[in-house]
């Protein structure tokens, strides 16, 4: 019983720990995002209009959606995947909640490589580097998130948490497509609250159950606004968007935002049946 108390809080603390890398490199990211969109997009005086961005084609945006969304579904598909194999074999999650070095390393190498793709330009446009290194940073990002799963060690919980992860993201989905509003403009005071919420995820982990509660709601909320921001910088129509060639900068930031629902969504969850 001491044994899976112990595995208990080790889980809670990697989890918050494991948001806490993301928001480290999605925020700085996100921010820089907003200084290169400046570079590739133009801005219009009307925000009602219906024309895309960058001078592109309707016919070239559609194509650019259809080819950022497939990347994301292969990503995805390949995160439940591995997110499955512990629950097949006892074994195998056994192994992975023993050897927490192999998650710190994928946590690390998932870093450096998104790192490599949004500060080289040109290595995220070259074909096929770009999927090489995005394959890689998937499956990294896989596995650290097969390792949180295995640890919950519920697979009810992780189905349910899956089950709202994708209700959250198709209804933000649609409202973003579908509000007049422009939240691409909004980078700054997002910045401001990820920073914000950065610091008090540390303070959570002394707190207690109703801080965590707490910290997993707001989560949400910034990551619901992220995954707006980035539809509505993917689909065009607004302020900023992104250019045709990053479709693999395009496919990353929404993956990592649906991955951070889902992290935010399945601590709620586990926290509860604790």
């Amino acid at each position: 019983m001491q044994e899976l108390s112990r595995r208990d809080n080790n889980n809670n603390m990697y989890q918050q720990n494991n948001q806490a890398q993301y928001q480290q490199y999605r925020e700085p990211l996100h921010n820089q995002d907003h200084h290169y969109q400046r570079k590739h997009s133009y801005s219009s005086s009307d925000s009602s209009h219906h024309h895309f961005h960058e001078g592109m084609s309707d016919e070239d945006r559609i194509g650019f959606i259809r080819k950022v969304y497939g990347i994301l579904s292969a990503q995805l598909s390949l995160t439940a995947f591995m997110c499955l194999i512990p629950y097949l074999s006892d074994s195998v999650r056994a192994i992975m909640v023993s050897q927490f070095w192999l998650v710190i390393l994928s946590m690390v190498m998932a870093i450096v490589l998104v790192c490599t793709l949004f500060c080289v330009p040109s290595l995220a446009r070259k074909v096929p580097t770009n999927y090489y290194l995005m394959f890689a940073f998937t499956i990294c990002e896989s596995y650290s998130i097969a390792f949180v799963c295995a640890a919950v060690n519920d697979a009810k919980t992780v189905l349910a948490a899956a089950a709202i992860t994708a209700a959250i993201v198709v209804s933000l989905t649609i409202y973003a497509l579908t509000t007049k509003k422009d939240f691409t403009v909004m980078g700054g005071m997002i910045f401001v609250f990820s920073a914000c919420l950065l610091m008090f995820g540390v303070f959570t982990m002394f707190w207690g159950y109703y801080a965590r509660v707490v910290y997993c709601c707001l989560g949400l909320i910034l990551f619901g606004l992220y995954l707006i921001i980035d539809t509505q910088m993917i689909c065009g129509g607004k302020r900023y968007s992104v250019s045709k060639e990053d479709y693999i900068y395009g496919a990353i930031i929404l993956y990592l935002d649906i991955l951070n629902i889902f992290l935010f969504v399945l601590q709620l969850l586990s926290s509860k049946n604790d």
